[in-house]
């Protein structure tokens, strides 16, 4: 029954509170478009307005992750051998489950060098050494 919140390292109350402001959101929306569909000219843009901002309010607790090898982990009093940008700022990890999907990609550095990163939306959570994304 709690897989879910396992899997999406979420606590029971904070998925509850979340789930009913989403259900709260929806039936507006529904409201609207039962409105919408009987007047067209009432609420012509507030149910996509809503579900936009449904989708933004869902992407933005989400941060943007790069991880790449750490090069230097040979000089790294821990030995973390993985890098973790997350929003710009840098993190070392021993060991990384990735739980959400990611891509690819290739960046040029100020210093005209060629960075490899594996690059994820989503949020970072910590055991010991070990980073969560998810």
């Amino acid at each position: 029954m709690f897989k879910h919140l396992k899997e999406d390292h979420i606590g029971y109350c904070r998925h509850f509170c979340q789930a009913w402001g989403y259900v709260f959101r929806l039936a507006y929306c529904q409201t609207v478009l039962a409105i919408h569909s009987v007047m067209p000219d009432m609420f012509t843009r507030s149910a996509s307005t809503c579900i936009a901002n449904m989708f933004r309010f869902m992407r933005r607790k989400k941060d943007r992750i790069l991880i790449r090898f750490n090069t230097t982990h040979a000089t790294d009093p821990g030995k973390r051998k993985w890098r973790l940008l997350i929003n710009g700022k840098e993190y070392l990890a021993e060991e990384i489950d990735i739980l959400v999907p990611g891509q690819t990609t290739v960046e040029k550095i100020a210093s005209g060098e060629v960075k490899y990163h594996i690059l994820c939306n989503g949020t970072v959570s910590w055991d010991g050494n070990k980073a969560i994304v998810y």
